[in-house]
C-alpha cells in the first residue's frame, strides 16, 4: 500500500531584480537551488526577443522597433509627395487662370494669381519632408540589412531632420495665421471707427 506523507513546503522564489524593456515588465527571479542562473519572465509578447546586442550594437528589440516603424514612414512619404504634386496642379491651373483671365472683361485674375502662388510655396515646401521620410526609411533598410551604430545614428538623423523642419512650419504657419488675424482685426476696427 502506498502511504500518504505529508508534502514539504517549497521555498517560494523571490524577485531579485526588475526593469522595464520597451512595454513590457521584466522580472528575475532567484532560483531555489545554489549555482543556478535566475529565471526570467517577461510578457508573453516579449519572448521572442532578447536583450543582448547584435554584433552591430544594435539591440533586436530597436531593430524589430524600426523595422515595424518602415512601412508607416514609406507610407507617408509617398502620401507627401502625391499631396505635393497635387498642390502643384493646383497652382499651376490657378495661375493659369490668371493669365486667361486678363483677356475676360471684368476678371482681372489677381486673387486666381496669389492663390497659385500660395499653393506653388506649398508644393515646395510639401517636398522637403517627403524627401527626409524617404530617406529615413531607406536608413532603415540598409540597418537591417547590416546594423551598425552609424546606419542607426544616420536614420535618427534624418528623423530629426524631419520633425525639425515639421516644427518650422508649424511655427511659422502659426505665426502668419495670427498676423492675418491681427491684421483683420484691426482692418475691422478701423472699418467700424470710420463708419461711426
Amino acid at each position: 500500500m502506498f502511504r500518504w506523507q505529508a508534502a514539504r513546503p517549497v521555498a517560494a522564489r523571490k524577485p531579485v531584480a526588475a526593469f522595464s524593456v520597451g512595454l513590457y515588465d521584466v522580472i528575475t527571479m532567484q532560483p531555489d537551488e545554489p549555482n543556478t542562473p535566475p529565471a526570467t519572465y517577461a510578457h508573453p509578447g516579449y519572448s521572442q526577443y532578447t536583450t543582448s546586442s547584435s554584433p552591430g550594437g544594435v539591440s533586436p528589440l530597436v531593430l524589430e522597433h524600426l523595422r515595424r516603424t518602415k512601412p508607416w514612414v514609406t507610407l507617408f512619404g509617398v502620401l507627401m509627395f502625391v499631396a505635393s504634386a497635387l498642390i502643384f496642379l493646383a497652382a499651376f491651373a490657378m495661375l493659369a487662370m490668371a493669365v486667361v483671365g486678363h483677356q475676360v472683361p471684368g476678371f482681372t485674375g489677381g486673387l486666381s494669381f496669389w492663390m497659385g502662388a500660395v499653393y506653388f510655396t506649398l508644393s515646395i515646401l510639401y517636398i522637403a519632408p517627403a524627401i527626409y521620410l524617404k530617406r529615413y526609411a531607406s536608413s532603415i533598410g540598409r540597418l537591417m540589412q547590416c546594423p551598425s551604430m552609424n546606419e542607426l545614428e544616420t536614420a535618427l538623423a534624418h528623423q530629426t531632420a524631419f520633425w525639425r523642419f515639421i516644427g518650422i512650419m508649424t511655427v511659422v504657419t502659426l505665426a502668419l495665421y495670427a498676423g492675418i488675424l491681427l491684421i483683420a482685426g484691426f482692418a475691422a476696427a478701423v472699418g467700424l471707427a470710420a463708419g461711426a
